[in-house]
């Protein structure tokens, strides 16, 4: 009783459904004849104003007559609903043909017969169109009533019945579902954590668990997941060849050139005159850029590939200070720039020369947003088990916006719309070194007020 009464609803939901298809017809075709129809208004008026023949609606007339083909197909058990149907289509072939021979007269060149017979071909298109959309609110209008008519009473009917049976049928299919339950959940929940482990694993760069084996919708997003993850290890190789082979290819060119340099400006290849040793300069200065720039992008890959060690000791701040004051002395003095060094007793545990480097960068940006006259604090201080190691600016600041990305890689804070030059690696690698000795980098500036970019390191002792 149940299948029957369930074949009846079914039954009674095709006819629902036939008439939400006749509907949406029906709707399709009005939205073609109402754009024909505005294209035959413009007719004229594109010809006053622009000198353009427009009878591009043509292609409405094809969709119009699939629409009333699909038409027929759906009431085909209702002879006087296709009498309409037909008439209707008689009318569109009828415009199809007038509009056809208007399209030829254009072709023909004859645009002044066109336009004296538009208004009388006008008319009739218009008397089509209406008469069409007219008998198409009758078929909508006629099959809605037969459906309402014919199915309300027989569908409160049905959901009583099967309201009946289907109380009965939840009650075995509760029993069978605890059946069953604990077995898929088990299965389903099992194999959608095998793929939520192949996540972290892909993240973590461990082998992936073998590819699933089925053709359910979870194996197809394991397997998936399998060849995303094959080309994302295939793009990364290729990219780190890429990168090495461009370094490795460019290094060795740029070392030569800077070799020739280097002769040229102290005299070994002849005597330059003054624009020449500037000119010398200049290019010295351009490929020693180009260099550093090669340099960083090895130590990045470097560092994402594991290549690059910590080889951690005892490092007294205050030398590494020092070191890195003595290097820009030159530079302050060309600037007009000053430095203070806070002096500190603190010993980290470090790679002295990877320690350098991150002063020297952060040092190095310091000095490249000051003004004229600006003075860079060097300072740090104990706080728990690790050292702060601060570098103070009195440049432009640092948007808020900007602070989010700084670290990393190509990213460049621009004032006033230009960037100071730089490979944008700077900061990027002073963030993975500082994270190669287990501490955390990070920033805090206001526009106007100055930047203080501060890090950690673990304690080794104090000197006394």
């Amino acid at each position: 009783m149940l299948l029957h009464a369930q074949r009846e609803a079914e039954l009674e939901a095709a006819r629902a459904i036939k008439a939400r298809r006749i509907s949406d017809c029906i709707t399709r075709l009005n939205n073609h004849f109402y754009r024909s129809w505005e294209a035959v208004m413009s007719f004229k008026q594109n010809w006053e104003r622009n000198h353009r023949i427009d009878l591009s609606f043509r292609k409405e007339f094809g969709p119009i007559k699939e629409n009333y083909k699909e038409l027929i197909e759906l009431t085909d058990d209702q002879k006087a609903v296709q009498g309409n149907i037909t008439a209707s289509m008689n009318q569109v072939d009828e415009a199809d043909r007038i509009v056809a021979e208007a399209a030829r007269d254009v072709e023909a060149g004859k645009i002044e017969e066109v336009l004296a017979t538009h208004p009388a071909k006008m008319a009739r298109l218009k008397q089509i169109f209406r008469t069409c959309m007219s008998h198409e609110i009758t078929i909508f209008a006629q099959h809605e009533k037969d459906v309402a008519d014919s199915s309300h009473a027989r569908q409160a009917e049905l959901r009583h019945q099967i309201g009946i049976y289907a109380i009965l049928a939840v009650l075995f299919s509760i029993l069978f579902s605890a059946a069953i339950a604990a077995f898929v959940v088990k299965r389903i929940t099992s194999r959608i954590g095998i793929v939520n482990d192949n996540a972290f694993r892909l993240g973590a760069d461990q082998p992936l668990h073998p590819p699933m084996k089925g053709n359910d919708e979870i194996a197809q997003l394991d397997n998936m997941f399998h060849r995303m993850a094959e080309e994302i290890q295939e793009t990364a190789r290729m990219k780190e060849d890429m990168v090495n082979m461009l370094t490795h290819d460019l290094r060795t060119p740029l070392t030569s050139i800077q070799g020739c340099f280097t002769m040229l400006d102290e005299g070994m290849l002849g005597t330059l005159n003054d624009r020449g040793e500037s000119m010398i300069k200049l290019a010295d200065r351009n490929s020693l850029r180009m260099m550093n720039l090669i340099n960083d992008l090895l130590d990045v890959q470097k560092i994402k590939s594991g290549m690059m060690t910590i080889e951690a000791e005892d490092v007294e701040l205050s030398t590494v200070f020092k070191e890195v004051r003595l290097n820009f002395e030159d530079w302050m003095k060309e600037h007009d720039l000053k430095m203070e060094v806070e002096e500190t007793d603190l010993t980290v545990k470090a790679d002295q020369e990877k320690l350098s480097r991150v002063l020297y960068n952060l040092v190095g940006n310091a000095f490249k947003f000051s003004p004229k006259g600006a003075t860079i604090k060097m300072s740090a201080k104990q706080v728990g088990a690790v050292a702060h190691v601060s570098v103070v600016d009195q440049g432009r600041g640092i948007p808020k916006e900007a602070q989010r990305t700084i670290f990393e890689r190509f990213q460049q804070v621009k004032n006033d719309g230009e960037s100071k030059g730089g490979s944008g690696l700077g900061l990027a690698i002073c963030q993975m070194i500082v994270e190669l000795h287990g501490g955390k980098i990070w920033v805090e500036s206001e526009p106007g007020k100055g930047s203080t970019f501060t890090f950690t390191l673990p304690i080794s002792g104090r000197i006394t």
